[in-house]
């Protein structure tokens, strides 16, 4: 097939997608476009990249134009709403101390200005958070996010991977090693990208599977198999390059959901309690073995990797070194990571692949505190949920989980241009309790309201 008919093919499918998507999302207002641009952006890769593949990376005039118009018109709509900024905030205390000692610390960093712009991205997932806050139905909107980003880059990295591979292939600089990236930025963010869409993916199949949930139009389930079956070959990759982290996580994460909604009551509450005290403990047992260097090995090469996690020991070392001359306080956010490190047996590299590391050598002792709060915190949240919704609170902690595992090899945590950390602020800011109340009168009228509610945010977008 020529490549610009498979392109073409591949846009016209995604508009059908997203199409049957929005005609169903009844309590869904266009609004909810913003927060989804925004989640997309972060998932895919900057707008210089894709205007010029093998030039701008990050920075460009457009994706500042385009982060700051997002901003802007996330403020306007909830300004628009008449959100209640001090009740919200302090429902979600924990997340605003964790961001403003990340503000504050900017003060210390190599490079204030550039830290503070990377702070602004961050907080600019708590505007596109209480978008969704301000919907008539938080759940359904964040289920309308997690579906368009599925719809639109898992076809479009397919076919960037297949018939363009000067966009959707790299190769490494000194052994000409091919790697798939699709429409993101490099491997580990195509194995991001395809583990969230994956285990979103599988939760839903499974609701339906059981019933407990209908699909919104015909053959959704269908494609939506057909989608899953895709991420499964996005993650195989050329040859032995694939992401093991994505993938052992993916089972992970499957096997729970499995659990939480197919076993009996009795049996999925147990096993709900079970996980979200395994999570707590898992957060808290790799942020210590990550900053002491304690590194546990087995199991590594069954998943055929080496004792060094492919190099990833070597980089801890360098990171921890450093990390430990500021303990307490750490060298600024976003300033070690500001410029690229040598490391032996390594080379040049701009990440730690282990976000417990790289909130510790940033942020310090404090900053790694403020998070391990943040996460019990959620896992709270999470469990009074589950008393008015099963579905969603195993969905959320299996996301925590998700989340907890992949930042020991990668990293996300505090990082403000990652996908994972604009969801996990998102799934945070939104749990019930945090909502826009809808009194009981009004939820007979919820479906007439939202023509109103959809023409009053698109005024004011």
């Amino acid at each position: 097939m020529l490549a610009p008919l498979a392109l073409i093919l591949c846009l016209v499918f995604v508009g059908y997608l997203l199409r049957n998507e929005q005609k169903q999302a009844n309590t869904v207002s266009r609004a909810a476009w913003i927060p989804t641009l925004w989640v997309l952006y972060f998932a895919s890769r900057p707008i210089g990249r894709w205007l010029s593949p093998q030039g701008v990376i990050e920075d460009s005039p457009e994706d500042g134009l385009f982060l700051v118009g997002m901003i802007v018109l996330g403020l306007m709509i909830i300004r628009k709403r008449k959100l209640d900024w001090k009740t919200q905030l302090r429902k979600g205390s924990l997340l605003v101390w964790l961001l403003g000692y990340m503000l504050v610390s900017c003060l210390w960093s190599d490079e204030p200005f550039d830290s503070i712009k990377q702070w602004a991205r961050a907080f600019g997932s708590v505007i596109m958070a209480l978008v969704v806050l301000t919907e008539l139905d938080p759940n359904r909107t964040l289920q309308s996010i997690f579906s368009r980003t599925v719809y639109v880059l898992v076809p479009l990295s397919a076919v960037l991977v297949k018939y363009y591979p000067s966009v959707g292939v790299e190769y490494r600089r000194w052994n000409g090693e091919m790697f798939w990236m699709g429409a993101t930025l490099a491997k580990n963010g195509l194995g991001r990208l395809c583990l969230v869409c994956a285990v979103f993916l599988i939760w839903t199949i499974i609701k339906r599977w059981k019933r407990r949930e209908m699909p919104t139009w015909k053959s959704q389930t269908f494609i939506e198999v057909l989608l899953l079956l895709l991420i499964g070959w996005l993650l195989r990759g050329p040859g032995d390059n694939r992401s093991m982290t994505a993938i052992a996580t993916i089972m992970l994460c499957a096997s729970m959901l499995f659990g939480l909604i197919v076993l009996n009551r009795h049996l999925a509450n147990r096993l709900y309690s079970c996980l979200a005290g395994f999570t707590l403990v898992l957060a808290v047992a790799l942020a210590y073995i990550s900053i002491s260097g304690q590194i546990p090995t087995f199991g590594v090469k069954s998943m055929g990797r080496d004792t060094t996690f492919t190099g990833r020991t070597d980089i801890w070392d360098g990171v921890r070194s450093v990390a430990w001359e500021n303990p307490i306080q750490g060298v600024g956010y976003g300033a070690f990571w500001s410029k690229h490190h040598e490391f032996p047996n390594v080379g040049d590299v701009n990440e730690g692949h282990n976000g417990y590391l790289d909130t510790f050598v940033e942020t310090g002792l404090i900053g790694l505190v403020l998070l391990l709060f943040v996460i019990v915190s959620y896992v709270r949240k999470a469990n009074r949920e589950k008393r008015d919704d099963d579905d969603w609170a195993s969905f959320r902690i299996v996301f925590l989980l998700m989340v907890v595992v992949h930042n020991f090899t990668e990293t996300s945590f505090l990082r403000c241009s990652e996908h994972f950390w604009a969801l996990f602020i998102l799934m945070y800011m939104t749990f019930p309790g945090s909502r826009r109340p809808i009194v009981a009168g009004e939820t007979g009228e919820a479906v007439a309201d939202v023509a109103e509610f959809r023409e009053e945010t698109t005024c004011s977008s």
